[in-house]
């Protein structure tokens, strides 16, 4: 069950990106899955990820979350 909502997002991922025609993006999950999600991306779409982060960043301060990809 969790292999597959992990795909999910990386699919929903994939689409936001390819849809958005983003050049460049970046990446925070929880170290519990950053590697499965990473695996699970389309390699056009990994291919622009500038930075990624494997830490839960949501229980973080909003104005301290770009500190973690600058």
């Amino acid at each position: 069950a969790e292999r597959r909502r992990i795909k999910q997002l990386a699919d929903k991922i994939n689409r936001l990106v390819m849809e958005k025609g983003c050049d460049k993006w970046f990446l925070a999950s929880d170290r519990n899955i950053h590697n499965q999600l990473l695996d699970n991306l389309n390699p056009v779409v990994k291919a622009k990820l500038k930075k990624n982060v494997a830490a839960n960043l949501t229980k973080t301060d909003k104005s301290k979350i770009m500190e973690y990809f600058v």
